[in-house]
């Protein structure tokens, strides 16, 4: 679809943007001795990195960038693996990139035509076209040339160049799905309980004698996966 591609191509690059930025002030933090600092900022960017890489259809490259930064965040604080309730999790963003599912949404709904606000089924107004003079209106709280909450887009002011879509105006779900590549590419998991047997099974046999729920572990996936 055109209007994916489009804002694709932007979230992806506003979102390595975000990355790259967090790593600069991440190293700065670092010299100047704001350790702390530096590594909150460190573990923001890789969050960025692991939404573009969402958004990118999982690009190998922003894989290998992931795991790179990871690396980098492992040597420098380490990274211990969240207990929380009596369970442990995995949240780190390089380890859950590769879970290769999303949830799906599925329901009903009404939308309207963003060209006109009318039902797309009686307007005139083809999904996936470029209309010019499309004057400015605001469908619910959003608005109908840029798709978002806040702009300064002139309302009754004519736009040139702007695609339609159909605007969700009312939903209802109905069951939720896991599924492969999620049609919402933010709708991936953020973070999920490791059992006991899964911990166990990849600790060496005298680790696993002594192992107790609740005590300290330590996750090293980026110095050990290939990506």
């Amino acid at each position: 679809m055109i209007a994916r591609d489009k804002r694709s191509r932007e979230t992806i690059s506003s979102e390595h943007e975000k990355a790259k930025a967090l790593v600069r002030r991440a190293r700065f933090q670092v010299e100047i001795g704001e350790v702390r600092d530096a590594e909150k900022s460190f573990r923001e960017a890789l969050g960025h990195l692991r939404r573009a890489f969402d958004w990118s259809d999982r690009d190998p490259e922003l894989m290998h960038q992931l795991h790179r930064l990871g690396r980098e965040i492992h040597n420098r604080f380490g990274c211990p693996i969240p207990y929380r309730d009596g369970t442990y999790y995995r949240e780190c963003p390089v380890r859950l990139a590769h879970v290769p599912f999303g949830l799906s949404m599925g329901g009903t709904s009404k939308s309207v035509c963003s060209i006109c606000g009318d039902d797309p089924f009686d307007c005139d107004h083809v999904k996936g076209r470029f209309y010019d003079h499309v004057v400015a209106l605001r469908i619910g709280s959003i608005c109908n040339v840029c798709l978002e909450v806040s702009c300064e887009h002139e309302l009754g002011h004519p736009y040139d160049c702007i695609e339609a879509i159909h605007i969700v105006t009312e939903y209802r779900a109905d069951e939720i799905s896991i599924v492969p590549n999620p049609a919402q590419p933010d709708a991936v998991f953020l973070s999920l309980s490791i059992s006991e047997r899964e911990i166990r099974d990849q600790l060496d046999p005298d680790e696993r004698e002594s192992f107790e729920m609740g005590q300290e572990l330590s996750c090293h996936h980026c110095v050990s996966c290939r990506d």
